[in-house]
């Protein structure tokens, strides 16, 4: 792993990071469940492979942390230093904003120069939080495409909305130089064929910006195959448990 962006709405959880996803992303040699002697092993390799990686896996959220979350065994009290080594960026530094897309663009490569790069993208319906991963049903899109040596604009544009998604992001956070490698990893790769992107970002969008940048729902409108023919959209909703009335019109 060489990089990777992260998008969370909650803050994500350090627990999460440290005993699951990172050992999984990093292909480290120890277990996070061990004890004693091999436990440090562990907490040593995952704080040296962080520190080779500083500020080259950037995590952006609407929240630093959840206030009211219920703590746990080994939550930032126990490993709050991987953010000596991650970055993590909130959004609406300049208006309240918030932050919702889960996407993750995690760049792969060789460990010699010459090897060949990737660049997996996942669009998920998961925060990085620990309920998310183990309490509750996900669904994701994932792809993942050869990067080019060099970059090119006209890669880039292949991408639709994204980059300029990841451009909202890094103006609402004011953290373009988080975003610039990952802006620069999408202008050297192609998009999927037939794959187009829909993305929302705060604010209040005239008839004109939407026109350039289309945003949510006017998105939608261009993407939609021409005729008239009926276009239908599945919507992914929470099923386990149970709903109130006024909590399911409050959703839809």
């Amino acid at each position: 792993l060489k990089a990777a962006l992260f998008t969370t709405y909650d803050g994500a959880d350090e627990r999460l990071l440290v005993e699951h996803l990172l050992p999984l992303l990093l292909k480290l040699g120890h277990e996070s469940e061990s004890e004693g002697k091999e436990r440090q092993s562990f907490l040593l390799e995952l704080d040296r492979r962080l520190k080779e990686l500083h500020d080259r896996l950037v995590v952006v959220s609407s929240t630093v942390r959840e206030e009211d979350a219920e703590p746990h065994e080994g939550d930032s009290s126990t490993y709050g230093w991987i953010w000596r080594s991650i970055r993590h960026l909130t959004v609406g530094s300049q208006r309240k904003a918030v932050q919702h897309a889960k996407l993750w663009l995690l760049h792969w490569g060789a460990a010699d120069a010459g090897g060949s790069e990737f660049l997996e993208v996942v669009v998920s319906s998961a925060n990085l939080t620990m309920s998310a991963f183990k309490g509750q049903v996900q669904a994701a899109w994932r792809a993942c495409v050869e990067l080019e040596p060099r970059k090119a604009d006209a890669r880039l544009r292949t991408w639709g909305i994204l980059p300029d998604f990841l451009g909202a992001l890094a103006d609402s956070a004011r953290a373009a130089d988080g975003f610039t490698p990952f802006l620069e990893l999408l202008a050297r790769a192609e998009c999927p064929g037939g794959v187009s992107f829909v993305a929302s970002v705060p604010g209040t969008h005239s008839r004109q910006d939407l026109r350039r940048t289309p945003w949510g729902a006017a998105g939608l409108g261009t993407i939609a195959p021409r005729g008239k023919a009926t276009v239908t959209a599945s919507i992914l909703s929470p099923y386990v448990g149970s709903w109130t009335e006024d909590a399911l019109r409050r959703w839809c």
